[in-house]
């Protein structure tokens, strides 16, 4: 990220004199640097006007410092270690003004405990990472009763902004329903490729060992009331009118009653192998299986979704629900229905906004000819799977301590790593692959029962000179952006990237 900031700098075509030499540097983690010598005299003030309009909002420096001469290595590459030391923005940081902003600022220190955050702060620049931008969407759509995304922190990252943008919110509506509902992008892609071909579903198998102890009628009733919690497990896909449609069902789940089978424990191992086996057909109602079986020392109770209709964070989600069934509480209700979320997405997509996600995408991707297509590993066995494997021993702990000293999360470093080594395997300075992610970008669907995974390219050029923490933090800034973008348009992508 540092290194393509680097090049839209050097490419900065303000009139004779221009950028000659440049260097952007992290300083304490907090602020960005950008070191610069002219050709000349230059507006700073033109150069900051400059960054804002070619920049995403978290590559976009804080301090600017000109230099009559950038300090060189013997091998004539910018010595970032002699770079003379920016004078800081002021440490000082505004307090709350108003009951709101005290408020607000308080659930934002309960997560970013040990920043020094004002009401004017700027929270990326503090270091806000994309776990910490979650959870404060969370607490803030919980406490105001407004729908928030990531987008919203993105585009208000102060208390200030937040305040204001809050205020300007409505609350939380609830849509009218509908016979149908246009389905997901990558769950359209999946139902197409699903019926098209007339072949089984890809399906999610899950096997609950559980105590001989629990009360095999107070979990089924459990499991049909977290069943009921969310609609979307209610789902027929049909394809017209050229779209995948997600049809609700409802009847269909009130009426389900999970099936009960009474085997011995010797017989599950083959169950077991019989039910990672165990096929389903696009026009089956319900889109999953719920099956009980009681043996003479405990219970396995298995759950089997077509992936059409569910995700991992979904089964996540339903076992959680049907835990607090067993135990006598009421599963929350859906902030936003599956279905919902596929209306919402396709207004959007219909929309002047999503030329906007389009832009973003195309200059994330420029450059990149290509998607990465990885070299198999160099033995006979595996080269024909198109995979490499390379092992390497690191002690857990370290990466935590790194990871928290650089506030970042887990999966941006390991995001990193794999750029890293996408770039070594070949040969390139720049690396371009897909990420799974959640899909769960706005706080209305933090319970929702539905396929809202997706995928998210990710898109470095390396500056070798950076150091690992600050590409990472550059890193952690994109995901972060991307996340907000989060209506990846993959079919005009896929027409540009055939091999995606």
């Amino acid at each position: 990220m540092i290194g393509s900031m680097k090049m839209i700098f050097l490419a900065l075509t303000i009139p004779d004199p221009m950028i000659d030499l440049c260097a952007a540097v992290p300083v304490e983690n907090r602020f960005l640097c950008l070191y610069y010598t002219v050709k000349g005299a230059v507006d700073k003030e033109e150069i900051k006007a400059f960054a804002r309009d070619h920049l995403a909002h978290y590559m976009v420096p804080e301090i600017y410092v000109q230099l009559d001469a950038m300090p060189l290595t013997p091998n004539m590459k910018i010595d970032r270690k002699a770079l003379p030391r920016p004078e800081l923005p002021n440490a000082d940081v505004r307090e709350a003004e108003t009951p709101m902003q005290e408020k607000i600022l308080t659930i934002i220190r309960s997560v970013m405990t040990d920043a020094n955050i004002g009401v004017d702060s700027n929270l990326f620049d503090a270091g806000m990472s994309s776990l910490d931008v979650i959870v404060l969407l969370g607490f803030l759509s919980d406490e105001y009763q407004v729908a928030l995304n990531i987008k919203d922190m993105q585009d208000n990252p102060s208390v200030l902004q937040l305040e204001q943008m809050i205020r300007s919110k409505p609350g939380i509506k609830q849509r009218e329903k509908k016979d149908r509902y246009p389905a997901l992008v990558i769950q359209s892609v999946d139902y197409r490729e699903w019926s098209s071909e007339n072949a089984p579903s890809h399906t999610i198998p899950v096997m609950l060992d559980l105590d001989s102890s629990v009360e095999t009628d107070r979990l089924l009733e459990a499991v049909k009331k977290a069943v009921l919690a969310h609609p979307g497990m209610s789902t027929r896909l049909e394809a017209a009118d050229g779209m995948v449609w997600q049809v609700p069902c409802e009847e269909v789940s009130r009426c389900y009653e999970p099936e009960i089978e009474k085997v011995s424990e010797d017989q599950m191992g083959g169950i077991r192998e019989k039910l990672a086996l165990e096929l389903m057909e696009p026009c089956a109602l319900p889109l999953y299986l719920i099956r009980l079986y009681e043996t003479e020392k405990q219970k396995h109770l298995f759950i089997q979704f077509a992936h059409a209709i569910s995700d991992a964070d979904s089964i996540d989600i339903l076992i959680r629900d049907i835990a607090l069934a067993y135990e006598g509480g009421e599963p929350a209700r859906e902030g936003m229905t599956i279905f919902e979320a596929g209306d919402e997405l396709f207004e959007f997509m219909s929309s002047p906004l999503y030329a906007h996600t389009l832009a973003y995408y195309k200059k994330l991707t420029e450059g990149m000819n290509a998607w990465m297509d990885i070299p198999g590993d160099l033995t006979e066995e595996t080269i024909h799977l198109g995979t490499a494997e390379r092992t390497l021993s690191v002690e857990k702990g370290r990466i935590q301590a790194f990871c928290k000293e650089n506030r970042i999360t887990d999966n941006t470093f390991f995001a990193g790593l794999a750029a890293l080594t996408f770039s070594s395997l070949t040969g390139r300075d720049w690396s371009s692959y897909m990420l799974a992610y959640n899909g769960r970008n706005d706080s209305r669907l933090a319970n929702t029962f539905g396929f809202l995974a997706t995928l998210l390219p990710v898109c470095t050029k390396l500056d070798r000179e950076s150091r690992f923490s600050d590409f990472l933090q550059g890193m952690q800034q994109q995901l972060i952006h991307t996340m907000g973008d989060a209506a990846f348009p993959i079919q005009e992508m896929a027409a540009v990237y055939p091999n995606m």
